[in-house]
């Protein structure tokens, strides 16, 4: 071959062509209302973790199956909680039915009252607590029930001059802003240093009002009162027993200034929840039998003095009954749970509706995102699953870390808009070819 030969360029009819099977085409463009459907899809996400606690709270199987997972999750936290405080002075089946003779709709004796607020009081309890329902009836002006509810007041009037706080639940009129006080048997003046907030081992009252989502620890809402009347805050029961305990035992800092931001938004707290067999308790019959060794349990302790019976002598229905999944326990137990929560610092705070919005928002786009780069199916369902891990993790490390974010469950349905969003772009882009 010449030099000449090796120095002229080659023809173009002499160059390779590029193979069009190994050419890379340019990607086709999405069908605008693919997009559409995109932003659609996001938005509704965003706007279901907005309102997720309205939404689950009205859907039992959903509220349940949250529920359960948060209380799976509460408890892979390092430490495991116990109860360490309370002890529940039961008015059991035994107690009511049988050694108060009493029947079905009464209410509970106030001399047996009277009588356990002394026993505890010879005990020195911590704190005394009623789970009790003391709302005013027209029977509370007439014997024998008049001589009883002085009784019951005498008793917690000697438990105040041995320096052991009292404090009396009540319940609410109406629900709402505009709640009030029902009336009580008591008035506020004839509750010993009810007023002096520098007495620590004075009378407390709390509302005893059941949140929609049984989690929850009541802390202190808004109202009135009386019907109309002036503008008001109240504690609930669970906060006014734990903040009788550390003020009477000098104890700071106090739980309740810990939580002051939560109460000045009259939010609630969050807290697990353990089963009502795992707490300490006595009946109430042994208390007023005297049977040997029943007082002492009661010693240094939070006692808690509530129902825990049928609704009917011999069975039935439990009285005053609630579900937190997967546990069913009596009312009495509900508060025992809210303050060991409470003095164990074993809670969470929600997140804002709004704060819950934007998560789920930029969240969700990121996921659409990177998964509608994906070119089948496969791919877009394991790219979402790779964000779910973040995500989980993140869900367990908010309940030890004192936050509640129930709502990243809406960001699932991504996983369904998956299939929707593949099949929707291919019959999309085969109309489009059909058309051309």
């Amino acid at each position: 071959m010449s030099n000449k030969d090796l120095l002229d360029p080659v023809t173009p009819s002499a160059q390779k062509k590029p193979d069009p099977n190994l050419a890379s085409p340019e990607k086709e463009p999405e069908p605008p209302l693919l997009q559409v459907v995109r932003v659609i899809t996001l938005l509704g996400v965003a706007i279901i973790g907005f309102h997720f606690e309205t939404i689950q709270n009205s859907m039992e199987w959903l509220h349940n199956l949250d529920v359960r997972s948060y209380n799976w999750i509460s408890k892979l936290g390092v430490r495991k909680p116990r109860p360490q405080w309370t002890i529940g002075l039961e008015i059991d089946d035994d107690t009511f039915y049988g050694y108060l003779n009493q029947k079905r709709g009464d209410a509970t004796n106030r001399s047996a009252l009277a009588r356990l607020v002394r026993a505890a009081t010879d005990a020195d309890a911590a704190v005394i607590a009623l789970d009790i329902n003391l709302s005013r009836e027209t029977l509370d002006e007439f014997e024998p029930r008049k001589t009883q509810n002085q009784q019951l007041l005498d008793a917690i009037v000697e438990a105040e001059k041995h320096r052991i706080p009292v404090v009396l639940g009540f319940g609410f009129d109406i629900p709402g802003p505009g709640r009030y006080p029902q009336p009580n048997i008591f008035s506020i003046g004839m509750l010993p240093d009810f007023d002096k907030t520098d007495v620590p081992y004075r009378v407390r009252v709390g509302f005893d009002e059941a949140p929609p989502d049984m989690r929850a620890v009541p802390l202190v809402v808004g109202g009135r009162e009386a019907p109309g009347g002036k503008e008001t805050e109240y504690a609930s029961l669970s906060l006014q027993i734990v903040d009788a305990y550390e003020a009477s035992l000098g104890i700071t800092p106090k739980t309740k200034n810990g939580l002051a931001r939560q109460i000045a938004k009259h939010q609630f707290v969050y807290t697990s929840f353990l089963p009502q067999t795992q707490f300490l308790h006595v009946s109430a019959k042994d208390i007023l039998t005297g049977q040997p060794g029943a007082v002492e349990k009661l010693r240094h302790r939070i006692v808690i003095i509530g129902g825990n019976r049928h609704v009917t002598q011999g069975g039935g229905n439990w009285l005053d009954s609630g579900v937190i999944s997967p546990m069913e326990m009596r009312g009495m137990y509900f508060h025992a749970n809210r303050v060991e929560g409470l003095m164990d610092n074993r809670l969470s705070t929600p997140v804002s509706r709004w704060g819950a919005f934007f998560f789920d928002l930029i969240l969700g786009a990121l996921m659409m995102y990177y998964a509608a780069r994906s070119k089948n199916i496969v791919g877009r369902l394991r790219t979402l699953s790779v964000f779910f891990i973040p995500v989980a993790l993140a869900y367990i490390a908010s309940v030890n870390l004192g936050y509640v974010l129930d709502f990243v469950a809406p960001l699932l349905l991504l996983l369904l808009h998956a299939f929707l969003d593949h099949y929707l772009g291919l019959e999309l882009k085969a109309r489009s070819k059909r058309r051309a």
